[in-house]
């Protein structure tokens, strides 16, 4: 059944039994699946809602309107609701009416939407979010998904593109300055790889991973992170250099950005050690 999701569409669901095990709910039910996608996409969540404390509200919200029960354990087999399996059948529905390959967490939004009436539905309804605003978001929300599909010509003039870029590789130069892993990882497309200076390639969670591993075992004193140049090469695709300097070590990383929509996202980042002492010779594996 789950062949076409995406790992984050399925940590969504796994998110969704642990969220119905802790609240005592014999099933998961589409409430469940709300808190299961704003947990696992924060960047879904962000795109959706104008308050960031929205995911905290909606928790609130389904906690006054639900009862909750003793802890189940997480090895009891707790089946869908009929609900819930409906938001998952709408979920694949809305991918295939929208041209896209795989059902990925904003599909799982739309399919609650379309369960008029179930709890994550009005929730989201009162919170101004609609199947139409939706839709709107799903471009520069996730290029990954749709690549093969959507209309990539750009939008708006060529100085708000330039605009763009720029601003989505100065938040990449401050998350190597901040060591901020989480940050990077969120700046990747769904699907997008790193490769380490090994040349291991990383993808998913273990981007994150794999960089927070590095950022723990590699602080070098003076690190001096900055961009070396950026170039469009098209309409949609740039390349960008980011030189990271230290007393004992110097670094490179070349990261290609894709634009759909008004959102340039990392598909391929290279990290690359050009000099560097003997610690720094092989970034630790992911754990």
């Amino acid at each position: 059944m789950f062949e076409r999701y995406t790992e984050q569409a399925r940590r969504a669901i796994f998110f969704a039994r642990y969220e119905a095990s802790q609240y005592g709910s014999p099933k998961i039910d589409t409430e469940h699946l709300l808190l299961g996608t704003l947990r696992t996409d924060s960047r879904l969540t962000r795109a959706l809602f104008d308050d960031i404390g929205s995911a905290g509200s909606i928790r609130k919200e389904i906690e006054a309107q639900t009862e909750r029960g003793p802890v189940i354990s997480t090895s009891v087999e707790m089946p869908l609701s009929t609900e819930s399996k409906r938001v998952l059948d709408l979920a694949a529905d809305s991918a295939e009416k929208l041209g896209h390959r795989y059902v990925d967490t904003v599909h799982l939004i739309l399919g609650m939407l379309r369960v008029e009436g179930c709890l994550a539905a009005r929730i989201l309804n009162s919170r101004n979010v609609d199947a139409k605003k939706v839709e709107q978001k799903i471009a520069a929300h996730n290029p990954g998904v749709a690549l093969g599909s959507v209309d990539l010509r750009p939008v708006g003039n060529p100085e708000e593109w330039r605009s763009d870029i720029r601003s989505t590789a100065a938040q990449l130069v401050d998350t190597w300055t901040t060591r901020d892993a989480s940050r990077f990882a969120d700046l990747f497309a769904v699907g997008g790889n790193f490769w380490d200076s090994c040349g291991r390639r990383w993808s998913g969670p273990d981007i994150q991973k794999t960089t927070e591993a590095y950022f723990q075992s590699h602080n070098p004193e003076g690190l001096q992170v900055s961009l070396e140049n950026i170039l469009q090469v098209t309409p949609h695709a740039a390349v960008a250099t980011l030189s990271m300097v230290a007393a004992k070590s110097r670094q490179q990383l070349v990261v290609v950005f894709y634009n759909v929509g008004r959102t340039w996202q990392i598909v391929s980042a290279h990290f690359s050690l050009l000099e560097a002492s003997p610690s720094s010779a092989n970034p630790p594996e992911a754990q």
